[in-house]
């Protein structure tokens, strides 16, 4: 039985895209999600991916992408507007009578948080919950990768980070995508390296090799 197209939203992104070639790499077939038919979704598309361009504040759009699939990925990139897209795909993946979701969320999702973005996240999370739809929420720390262009604000850091490889979250994202995470409800799984390390530990490790173990703590 031919297996049915992944959906990813946000398929250009670092994130997106990654998990994107993954799956295409196991086999799966992937519909991919963009906002623009640009260079990178051409290279999706060279890839083997179903390119589908859309906005995902456009919920005939996301309604339309969803039109045959039964797992789907989604990625809001950092701008206004993460409640009304999750809302608009939560809704489509129930009409579709989809299996699954992996939702990118962030390690500080809470409905105290002082940031914006965390406390948008945390809403999101509330909303894919309420659809109904199965649900794995991630929630990665620090990226390592991201290391590069935090040395000042890393060197007069005291707090504790245990940073992961964007590379590791890619291969989560997917795996959970195709094994469903043996979930059958919503849960969050908290995404971070094997170390903590203070800003000033980050720092020094960051002129070496950022390679961790990734470990999976679920909430």
């Amino acid at each position: 039985m031919t297996p049915t197209a992944v959906l990813i939203g946000g398929a250009t992104g670092a994130t997106g895209s990654a998990a994107t070639k993954l799956l295409l790499e196991k086999g799966f077939p992937v519909r991919a999600f963009v906002h623009k038919d640009d260079e990178r979704a051409h290279k999706l598309q060279a890839l083997g991916a179903e390119i589908f361009v859309g906005e995902l504040l456009d919920f005939r759009a996301v309604r339309r992408a969803f039109a045959g699939t039964k797992r789907a990925y989604f990625v809001y990139p950092m701008r206004p507007g993460l409640v009304q897209a999750t809302a608009h795909y939560a809704q489509a993946a129930l009409e579709a009578k989809a299996e699954f979701i992996v939702n990118m969320s962030q390690r500080t999702a809470r409905p105290d948080a002082l940031s914006n973005s965390a406390l948008q996240h945390w809403l999101a999370e509330r909303v894919f919950d309420w659809a109904g739809t199965p649900v794995t929420h991630l929630r990665p720390t620090a990226f390592n990768e991201w290391l590069l262009r935090r040395l000042q604000a890393l060197a007069r850091c005291s707090c504790w980070e245990a940073a992961i490889s964007l590379h590791d979250l890619h291969h989560i994202a997917s795996a959970g995508l195709v094994a469903k995470m043996r979930l059958t409800r919503s849960k969050a799984v908290s995404v971070a390296g094997s170390a903590e390390t203070t800003g000033t530990e980050s720092r020094r490790r960051s002129s070496g090799s950022c390679s961790m173990t990734t470990r999976w703590l679920a909430e």
